[in-house]
């Protein structure tokens, strides 16, 4: 037996269950010294914020680990801290330079040593770009390579510091004495330009690694930076308030019919979302753009990858929701019992579950990454970091069982399961999830786990709350998986459990084939799950005539 102990730091595990998705919410605490939501950034596996001493402290998700973004008594200054899901990059006024800080290894390196803090920092995924002006006769924009830890020069005269924006491998500004827009390719050391009609609005731009989204006097234009080719995006005002960019959409609202727009810039299409009035606080990804009308302050959303708008079936009163992935987000404070409520909404399933009900005194919206939420609560009067883990799983309950077909390998997964039962032939094996077979014909099948991350064991039910078949924890000695040959009845329904040897839970496969063999043998070549004379006449046939019809054609 593998008899490995899962450590988790679980406040509290709650269960809401939805037309066949079960949401389980497992809290844990992330900071309770002095931490609050003030300067919180998420990213990747990463959270980051400041304790009242105003030190930056970062936060691993996956792994519940806290740790001081600091090293050699050197800390980043958190009020222009910048990151992204490897790198934290900032100011320290203690030593004073640029300095960068590698979240994967735990380690700070210095960018640049420089007396005052940079006027404009950016980040991307690889680079960073920051305004040097120690000579104030030549200013110049300079860039970083946080992987090759290179400095380069991306241009002299700079001045502009405002206009300073980056994605990817560009990065764009405006300059103002000559009225014009550049780019920079940082993989091609290329500077090109990008508009010169005289005006170009800097505050109102948006970019991503493909698109950089500006206006002019008229028009809202799309520049196309790999191609180096622009176009019109629209002719009408734009409330440059509500412009949204996603990988390939770009969102606003209309200033003069207050309508709502999508424009793909990959097709150069333009969707309507709507033509009433709306908030001009979107929530977009790459999938969903969330608004709120302004009559009703209901929420609605629009897929960008149906093109088709639905209601939200939530409170009306919600303010400040978040957006992560299929999660709308959101609290709110409930005079009764004094205490701030997190709700979600899955908008895939458009299903609403509940994330906390105990958290108290909240100032502050969560923040939301992937499937983590992350608020602040108090506790003894201190402020502390809360986080949550969403587990949706389609088959938790016995009743949401996932159906699996002969000789079709399922994939799942029994992270976030809940459960009481237990099997007759496991230890500690409560957190299960479970699938329905139901075989077209009679006879002996094999139901096996090979392949699946843990020490898996598996039982075979009638029904719900029914007898108990068969159970097995390890067929073999030689690994971990689960193996259980049936006798079944044609059009019989089987409940399958799959869970885990002492609470162990990950990735499971599961697989059902007919006969009593679920891995044949190597030479069994017409599949009857043995290796007999039927296999050997097949070997010598093929030998003889190479697998062709022609003997001739084997020479």
């Amino acid at each position: 037996m593998n008899r490995h102990n899962i450590f988790m730091l679980i406040l509290t595990v709650s269960l809401s269950t939805a037309f066949g998705h079960s949401y389980n919410i497992q809290e844990f605490i992330m900071s309770s010294d002095s931490a609050t939501m003030m300067n919180v950034q998420t990213a990747g596996d990463y959270v980051v914020y400041s304790k009242m001493a105003m030190q930056a402290y970062g936060y691993q998700l996956s792994t519940r680990q806290e740790f001081q973004i600091m090293q050699g008594g050197i800390t980043i200054d958190t009020w222009n801290l910048k990151m992204n899901s490897h790198y934290v990059v900032g100011w320290s006024m203690a030593s004073p330079g640029l300095y960068g800080y590698d979240l994967d290894a735990r380690q700070m390196f210095l960018i640049k040593q420089i007396d005052a803090m940079p006027f404009t920092i950016v980040l991307t995924d690889r680079y960073v770009y920051w305004a040097d002006t120690i000579d104030p006769m030549n200013p110049k924009l300079l860039g970083y390579d946080l992987i090759t830890r290179q400095e380069f020069l991306v241009r002299e005269n700079f001045m502009d510091y405002m206009s300073l924006k980056a994605a990817g491998n560009y990065v764009i500004w405006a300059e103002d004495a000559l009225m014009k827009a550049y780019g920079y390719d940082t993989a091609t050391q290329e500077t090109f330009l990008i508009a010169e009609n005289g005006f170009f609005d800097s505050m109102s731009t948006v970019m991503n690694d493909r698109y950089l989204i500006y206006r002019d006097m008229d028009n809202l234009y799309a520049y196309d930076l790999p191609n180096r080719q622009s176009f019109i995006v629209t002719t009408e005002d734009v409330d440059m308030m509500s412009l949204r960019l996603t990988s390939h959409f770009v969102i606003w609202k209309e200033m003069a019919m207050m309508k709502l727009w999508a424009y793909d810039l990959d097709a150069k299409q333009q969707h309507l979302i709507t033509s009433s009035p709306t908030d001009p606080a979107l929530l977009v990804n790459d999938n969903y753009v969330i608004w709120k009308d302004s009559g009703f302050m209901d929420l609605h959303n629009f897929s960008l990858q149906t093109l088709q708008n639905q209601d939200i079936n939530t409170q009306s009163d919600i303010m400040m929701p978040v957006l992560s992935g299929d999660y709308l987000i959101w609290s709110y404070y409930n005079a009764e019992t004094m205490l701030t409520l997190f709700e979600g909404y899955d908008l895939a399933t458009e299903q609403p579950f509940t994330i906390s009900s105990s958290s108290s005194g909240a100032a502050y919206p969560p923040a939301a990454v992937g499937d983590y939420v992350i608020w602040s609560d108090m506790v003894n009067a201190m402020p502390i970091l809360k986080g949550a883990q969403i587990f949706k799983l389609p088959n938790d309950l016995c009743s949401d069982a996932v159906s699996i077909t002969t000789d079709i390998p399922y994939d799942g997964t029994t992270l976030g399961s809940t459960g009481t039962d237990l099997s007759s032939c496991g230890f500690n094996d409560s957190y299960d999830v479970w699938n329905r077979y139901v075989p077209a014909a009679g006879g002996a099948v094999t139901i096996s786990t090979d392949g699946s991350s843990f020490d898996t064991i598996l039982s075979v039910y009638e029904g719900c709350g029914g007898k108990e078949l068969a159970c097995n924890d390890d067929y073999s000695l030689e690994n971990p998986y689960s193996q259980i040959v049936l006798n079944a009845v044609k059009g019989k329904t089987y409940l399958i459990r799959i869970a885990g040897f002492d609470g162990q839970q990950g990735a499971y496969k599961l697989l059902a084939t007919r006969g009593t063999c679920a891995n044949p043998p190597q030479s069994d070549t017409n599949n009857d799950c043995k290796v007999d004379m039927q296999d050997l006449a097949v070997l010598a046939a093929e030998w003889l005539h190479c697998g062709k019809s022609n003997p001739a054609d084997c020479l």
